[in-house]
């Protein structure tokens, strides 16, 4: 069997879940390619892959989030007639070449559009959040121009192709969330919707302890340290300007990982507070933590989740917000608006950091997320599917 994969390379979260997949259907004997920005390859190369270069839209820069934190009324980015005719084109191109079997995107809009032109079995992967906020601009924007483009209008608002893969259980994203969107006449025509269970960048089994952890990474065992990622677009480049000097006055030991489109070299820091731009095992790091602090992706939230750590989420729209109720209402941390930085972070900090309840509950709900594997499982289901399409 052979797979291609098309993350979409805005943040980190799509790419680093996509090529964990990919890594399990390798370790099931499948041949992958892992096709994503140039910035994002090194992450399909980590995990094995064989990664390919495609044309992506660049990432918004620090400077457009502080004048326009969300998209400028009108078409957003994605319709961009050039971007799609360019992404189409070598999608099928690629699709021809390593004859794939299957077309796994995730919010790659072109991806299992591409797929259907091909005549190739597809799937996508989004949280439910995603039906809210943004597939609503997607659909209103991206259907139309692909249509323009000459692709027929029941593939151009089949932009799921057979399968939804949401990577989360029904509790906590019900299918409920998803047809009280808009966006659920875009349902259709796939085959199923499948909840999967978080996908992590890797699995659990080998998880070590928070001692073994601080002395791997030569954190002090008798100190606070505090893990901070806030994903990988410059979204979190605002956040950081007034954290990290907060941080600081905590005087707590911390780890900022900017990510790879803010420069750590934008803040100063005296020394408690260390910035890089990338780390390469955020796991380990967020089980050495007392608190990790994120700005509500579902991936970072879910890691820090599944290593027991309390969380404190600093979300910036509105499926970043469903993480921070998510959060809180099950007590494993809390969550601080963008707009109250400056006035109750350090207090949210100290809250999140004493609070007992946190923890238990925090390591409580890890035991439930260990039962589980979402890549796992997503990949156990794209080779049963290949499996049993020749019977029906």
């Amino acid at each position: 069997m052979r797979v291609l994969l098309l993350p979409f390379y805005h943040g980190l979260g799509h790419v680093v879940r996509t090529a964990r997949i990919g890594a399990e259907l390798v370790h099931r004997g499948v041949e992958v390619t892992f096709a994503a920005a140039e910035g994002a390859l090194s992450i399909g190369e980590a995990n094995g892959l064989e990664s390919v270069a495609v044309s992506e839209l660049p990432p918004f820069s620090p400077e457009q989030f502080v004048s326009t934190p969300k998209e400028k009324p009108g078409k957003i980015r994605l319709a961009d007639a050039t971007y799609l005719e360019t992404a189409l084109s070598q999608e099928r191109q690629l699709i021809r070449s390593i004859r794939a079997d299957f077309v796994l995107a995730d919010f790659r809009v072109t991806g299992a559009i591409s797929a259907q032109l091909e005549g190739v079995p597809s799937g996508w992967i989004a949280n439910a959040g995603f039906f809210s906020h943004p597939l609503p601009a997607v659909i209103r924007d991206v259907v139309p121009e692909l249509q323009r483009l000459g692709v027929a209008r029941e593939v151009a608002e089949n932009l799921f192709g057979d399968y939804l893969y949401v990577p989360d259980w029904s509790v906590y994203e019900p299918l409920s969330d998803v047809f009280a969107s808009s966006s659920s006449t875009h349902l259709t025509n796939i085959r199923e919707v499948r909840h999967v269970g978080p996908v992590l960048k890797a699995p659990l089994e080998n998880l070590i302890s928070k001692v073994e952890a601080r002395k791997k990474l030569g954190i002090p065992l008798d100190q606070p340290f505090v893990f901070v990622t806030l994903g990988g677009s410059a979204q979190g480049h605002g956040y950081l300007q007034t954290i990290v000097p907060k941080l600081e006055k905590l005087t707590l030991n911390s780890r900022v990982v900017t990510g790879p489109n803010i420069n750590p070299g934008d803040f100063a820091s005296s020394g408690e507070v260390e910035l890089v731009c990338f780390e390469s095992d955020p796991m380990l790091w967020a089980r050495a933590a007392d608190v990790v602090i994120t700005h509500g992706g579902h991936t970072s939230t879910m890691e820090a989740a599944a290593v027991g750590t309390p969380v404190l989420v600093i979300p910036g729209h509105a499926e970043q917000q469903r993480t921070a109720d998510f959060v809180e209402r099950n007590r494993i941390g809390g969550w601080v608006a963008p707009s109250d930085l400056n006035s109750k972070f350090e207090a949210k900090v100290r809250e999140v950091l004493e609070a007992k309840q946190y923890l238990s509950q925090a390591q409580e709900f890890a035991t439930v997320m260990q039962q589980s594997d979402g890549a796992s499982e997503l990949a156990d289901h794209i080779i049963r599917n290949h499996t049993l399409r020749k019977w029906s």
